[in-house]
């Protein structure tokens, strides 16, 4: 909350804090998925929740940053792919770089041990890279082939921008989580999330012209000195506090179905799944009152997920 009535005194506008409706949880559940029609990782209720705010409150278009991370290294995932690829590939100045802007990715409680994770895996690679075996080793093989963010085949689409597998890693990147993975999942969610809410959405980083921009720019206006999407702090040096600018410490927006089924979801998903195997593991666990792991949660929601839609 600290950071958001931050960001309304920034704008000098009025902030609402928005809660979910426990009681007609699983009634939201069910209406939404059937709504959206797709199978996801977790329902969209909290992001839908987050519309209807908007509506009850006289909002009918909303202004969202979609695109953002994905073009400047917002996500950790990608950060984690690009000091690797550094640690194993590159040198010192930029595995320390990469290294610095993942430090800063974690919540503070987590820095220490964080930290002293990375500078194991520093020393590791000072040690490596001082053995004659391994030059010996790396001057027939060459570097490290990295497969990640190759591009998957659409041979019905045009091959521009689809076409990326010879760029380097980090751009490889960029353009895989805009235009064939992330963006467009979110783009599909909020879509559905704010329209069955009777909510607009505006999306100014994802004018073309914007978007072209910063694809031309260098990999150090993205990322460095501690940060993802540079540009963007820096654009917004003494214009807002301080402590929002250069907060690095990311949280997602999602429902938190693993708490929702280890709590007091138990007895719905049990009745609305139609997998013995997962019903087994969650009677399992409320017999022995046991929390249930994150996976078989993910498991569990999935399968609820096709059901719901399989009413239809």
């Amino acid at each position: 909350q600290k950071y958001a009535a931050l960001a309304a005194a920034y704008t000098n506008g009025p902030i609402t804090y928005i809660e979910n409706d426990v009681y007609n949880l699983i009634h939201q559940i069910e209406f939404e998925t059937e709504l959206s029609d797709f199978i996801n990782i977790f329902p969209i209720t909290s992001i839908s929740n987050v519309y209807k705010g908007m509506r009850n409150n006289g909002i009918v278009v909303s202004m969202d940053g979609h695109g953002v991370d994905e073009m400047l290294y917002g996500y950790r995932d990608m950060v984690y792919s690009l000091y690797n690829e550094a640690l194993w590939n590159k040198g010192k100045n930029e595995t320390k770089s990469f290294q610095n802007v993942l430090e800063n990715l974690y919540h503070p409680n987590q820095w220490i041990n964080e930290k002293a994770k990375f500078n194991r895996k520093y020393d590791e690679k000072i040690q490596r890279e001082s053995n004659i075996f391994f030059k010996l080793k790396r001057s027939i093989k060459g570097k490290s082939l990295n497969t990640e963010y190759i591009p998957v085949s659409l041979p019905n689409l045009s091959d521009k921008p689809y076409q990326f597998e010879d760029l380097p890693l980090g751009e490889r990147m960029l353009r895989y989580e805009t235009f064939q993975h992330t963006l467009p999942t979110l783009l599909r969610n909020f879509d559905r999330a704010s329209m069955m809410n009777s909510v607009e959405i505006r999306m100014p980083f994802m004018d073309w012209r914007l978007v072209t921009y910063l694809f031309s720019l260098p990999q150090t206006s993205k990322i460095g000195e501690g940060f993802t999407k540079r540009i963007v702090r820096e654009s917004m040096k003494g214009k807002m506090d301080e402590s929002l600018r250069t907060r690095t410490y990311k949280v997602g927006i999602k429902s938190p179905i693993e708490y929702w089924i280890n709590g007091g979801l138990k007895e719905w998903a049990m009745d609305t799944l139609n997998d013995r195997e997962l019903k087994l593991k969650l009677s399992e666990s409320i017999k022995l009152k046991e929390e249930i792991p994150v996976g078989v949660v993910r498991e569990i929601w999935q399968n609820i997920n096709i059901e719901i839609i399989k009413r239809k």
